[in-house]
């Protein structure tokens, strides 16, 4: 009933509810559950395959709550839940055997904890804790916005180069401080 995910649902792997049909459920907010069972009392608003589409969500969730009440090893409930979501079959269709592979590494990671709270838990630390990267990462400029190193090396930082010429001066300038935020600036 996490609202926050919902969307995250729908889209991954696509669903079948496209954007025109949520704005016709959400207008400009947020989707959230509420909006799909709104479409589900009231069918005669949308199309009757995106009422499918919905159902098919719902009984998502149903079949989510049964396998976390089933109390199986974590390793089981973890499988399971993957299996159920579609997600390692969409991902092999597409080809994306890399994530596929990454997938099977969430799966052995569980091996270390005992419930699913406490693996969930442990994976939303992880994605929100700041990176502390070992060794060099390769960056464009445009692509360190927002990110923050202990050095930044910029081979080419000569005039005409860095800033570009005829570039827009206002975005140029900022690019290396970005990269530098929270350091030792550069200087020109």
């Amino acid at each position: 009933m996490d609202d926050s995910v919902l969307e995250r649902i729908i889209d991954f792997p696509p669903r079948g509810i496209g954007v025109r049909t949520r704005h016709i459920l959400r207008g400009d907010d947020r989707m959230t559950w509420d909006h799909l069972f709104k479409a589900v009392a009231d069918p005669e608003r949308i199309r009757p395959q995106a009422i499918r589409r919905i159902m098919q969500i719902f009984d998502l969730r149903e079949q989510y709550d049964e396998i976390v009440q089933a109390k199986l090893p974590l390793r089981q409930t973890i499988s399971r839940l993957l299996e159920l979501s579609e997600i390692p079959t969409y991902l092999n269709g597409e080809g994306d055997f890399n994530a596929t592979r990454s997938v099977i590494d969430l799966i052995e990671a569980s091996m270390e904890f005992s419930a699913l709270k406490d693996y969930v838990d442990y994976l939303q630390f992880e994605v929100s804790r700041p990176r502390e990267a070992e060794g060099i990462q390769l960056s464009t400029l445009h692509s360190a916005k927002g990110r923050e190193w202990d050095a930044v090396i910029i081979p080419g930082f000569q005039e005409g180069l860095i800033p570009l010429d005829g570039a827009d001066l206002d975005e140029e300038r900022n690019l290396p401080l970005l990269a530098c935020h929270g350091h030792d600036t550069i200087s020109r």
